[in-house]
C-alpha cells in the first residue's frame, strides 16, 4: 500500500488492484475515485460495476455522456484459482480475496456474484 495525504479530503479506502493505485476519497460531501493518475466524481448518476474473468478481474465506470472506462487487473494465480478448488468458495471469500469488491461496495456498484 503507498501511503497518500491529500488536504482537506478524507480517504475512505486505499489499495492495490493489480498493480494499480486505487483511492476512495471524499472532498466537500463528493466520493472521488481515483486509479493510478485517472480520477472522476462519482455521484448518483455513475454506474460502477465489478465483472469477474478467468484471467482478470475488471472494473468498469459508466458516466452518462461519456464512454465507459475499464480498468483490467489480475490477482495472483492462487486467488483466481480458488473457485476451482474450493467447494465452498462464495461472495464472502471472494470478499477477502478480490479488493476491487470492496471498492464497488463502498461505490454502491454492483456485481456479477449471483
Amino acid at each position: 500500500m503507498a501511503r497518500v495525504a491529500w488536504a482537506g479530503s478524507e480517504v475512505r479506502w486505499i489499495g492495490q488492484l493489480g498493480r494499480r493505485l486505487v483511492v476512495v476519497r471524499e472532498v466537500d460531501g463528493q466520493r472521488i475515485l481515483q486509479v493510478d493518475d485517472w480520477s472522476t466524481v462519482v455521484d448518483e448518476r455513475t454506474a460502477v460495476h465489478h465483472r469477474t474473468g478467468l484471467l482478470h478481474h475488471r472494473l468498469v465506470v459508466q458516466q452518462p455522456g461519456r464512454p465507459p472506462v475499464e480498468f483490467r487487473y489480475r490477482l495472483p494465480w492462487p486467488i483466481r484459482s480458488a473457485p476451482f478448488w474450493a467447494a465452498t468458495y462464495d461472495l464472502w471469500s471472494a470478499e477477502a480475496d478480490d479488493p476491487g469488491l470492496d471498492v464497488v461496495a463502498l461505490l454502491g456498484g454492483t456485481d456479477d456474484w449471483v
